[in-house]
């Protein structure tokens, strides 16, 4: 049976273990979607193209990353939730139609168009977990471990899903989770921010 000091430890670490969580869960689909990327891309053109190609996915990416404070501007509340929704439908679609070896210009623009769409979602993880990370006390430990488990988790994976298909399904139904849990992250804030207006107004009422 878990103590009273046990349940409020982990009650209150809780925030950096979905911290941890959310940062992991992003390195492993973040990589393996580069190296599905890359794997097919190979199939059509040669090495060098391919990192050419590789590099300017990074590239877009970090497009993404700056595209992802005018969406958190004026996507509020239920256009939030939409939003988040068409990402993920979007990056599920890319990765289907990589995985599909339809030809290297369809694999090409889908797999910018996905590392497009994953540089947002790396912004939207970056700010959700600082605003979960209340101090920088364990910062170093959190981060290295979420990337530790993210990429040794994607080797393992590589190793034993030799399935495109399966990958995509995998790497789907982890990006799903990641979304939701950044959505989910994202309302309790707007929650705890609208009920402290109301008691600030309460207050100031009072007050007068």
């Amino acid at each position: 049976i878990m103590k009273k000091s046990e349940f409020t430890n982990v009650k209150n670490n809780m925030p950096l273990i979905k911290a941890t969580a959310i940062m992991g869960i992003f390195t492993y689909v973040f990589l393996c979607c580069e190296y599905l990327f890359v794997n097919v891309l190979s199939l059509f053109t040669s090495a060098d193209n391919t990192v050419s190609a590789q590099n300017c996915a990074l590239g877009i990416s970090a497009v993404g990353i700056m595209l992802y404070p005018v969406f958190n501007r004026f996507c509020k509340k239920q256009l939030g939730k939409i939003c988040c929704a068409v990402t993920c439908v979007i990056c599920v679609i890319c990765i289907v139609l990589v995985c599909m070896h339809i030809s290297y210009g369809v694999t090409l623009w889908m797999g910018f168009l996905l590392f497009l769409f994953l540089g947002i979602i790396l912004n939207a993880v970056f700010y959700t977990c600082s605003s979960l990370i209340k101090d920088d006390k364990y910062l170093a430990r959190i981060v290295g471990a979420s990337y530790m488990c993210g990429v040794l988790i994607q080797l393992f994976s590589n190793n034993i899903i030799s399935s495109e298909i399966v990958q995509a399904v995998v790497l789907s139904l982890l990006l799903s989770l990641l979304v939701w849990l950044l959505a989910k992250v994202k309302n309790v804030e707007n929650n705890a921010v609208l009920t402290y207006t109301r008691v600030r107004e309460k207050a100031d009422n009072k007050s007068k």
